[in-house]
């Protein structure tokens, strides 16, 4: 018993060491035998790190008291192509992350998630557009940011991280949210009469249902001067065809906005292709993506503006 008892104490740190010495050796077996017994190894490292892996090495060295010194020198050209490294922010890191879950770019290719930080939560804010439910994921992420510096070290689960990494998303999702919610004027599902209506009934709370609205006073269909300030006049919130008018008006946006982000992709496509100068990507893929872009959907979005 006594011997389960010390073993029991001590298996942790055991285990420990056995796993870190296989980690050493497993690293090790990717060297190769070199003159001298010396071990070499190839691999890639960011230019503007390498005074780091070089001072790194040279600490290696100082704490096994090893007299020697490890040589850090850059391979003889030519080279494979490079794997891709974008330097992230805790602002930028999860539209990273969300960028590579499609795909990472190639070595020196747009990099889409410079996009992606503004259309993402832009696009979430067209889809889930309401001011309370908003305002609430804006809270949320607000609240993360304030407390990130007490949360940053702390221990947690792969979700929580997940969340916690994604604050800045999260702010900036609540944000749009709020945005397209004052554009809808919908505060959960409620429409507010921020500005005062420009359509009346004149029987007010006892007009019958299907009672056609008339213009306020000195109004008329079509005046300019006679426009909801700001978003959606609330009068559209308790009319008849409310379902009918809403769907139409965000089908439309929503097209609007993704043909206009497809248009930028394929855009993005063109310049990598007159960067890597690949003439039959730029004239055979990029041309025709365009012309079929513009004549169907481009298109679509002119008449969707000029119908009446």
């Amino acid at each position: 018993l006594e011997l389960c008892t010390v073993l029991a104490d001590h298996v942790a740190e055991w285990t420990w060491t056995v796993l870190r010495e296989k980690t050493i050796y497993h690293t090790l077996n990717l060297f190769k035998a070199d003159v001298s017994g010396m071990l070499r190894a190839e691999g890639w490292v960011v230019e503007s790190s390498m005074g780091k892996v070089q001072a790194a090495l040279t600490k290696a060295h100082k704490n096994m008291d090893d007299g020697a010194t490890a040589l850090l020198e850059p391979v003889p050209k030519p080279w494979p192509t490079a794997p891709t490294y974008f330097e992230t922010n805790k602002f930028t890191y999860p539209f990273q992350e969300f960028v590579d879950t499609y795909g990472v770019p190639r070595y020196k290719e747009a990099n889409p998630a410079l996009f992606t930080a503004v259309t993402f939560p832009f696009l979430f804010g067209v889809m889930y557009g309401d001011i309370g439910h908003g305002f609430v994921i804006f809270l949320g992420g607000l609240m993360l940011v304030l407390s990130e510096r007490s949360m940053e070290n702390k221990k947690m689960d792969e979700m929580s991280a997940g969340v916690f990494a994604a604050r800045y998303m999260f702010l900036l999702m609540g944000a749009f949210g709020v945005y397209a919610g004052i554009v809808y004027n919908d505060f959960f599902a409620i429409g507010l009469n921020w500005f005062g209506s420009e359509w009346e009934w004149k029987h007010g709370l006892d007009t019958k249902s299907g009672t056609t609205a008339n213009m306020t006073e000195g109004c008329s269909y079509g005046d300019a001067t006679c426009i909801y300030p700001f978003g959606v006049d609330p009068a559209w919130h308790i009319s008849t065809n409310e379902l009918l008018f809403f769907n139409s008006m965000k089908m439309k946006l929503s097209v609007i906005i993704g043909i206009l982000q497809m248009t930028v992709g394929i855009c993005l496509k063109g310049l990598n292709a007159l960067f890597f100068e690949e003439q039959l990507d730029f004239f055979f893929e990029f041309i025709p993506m365009l012309i079929f872009d513009m004549a169907f959907f481009g298109y679509m979005v002119v008449l969707i503006f000029m119908k009446r």
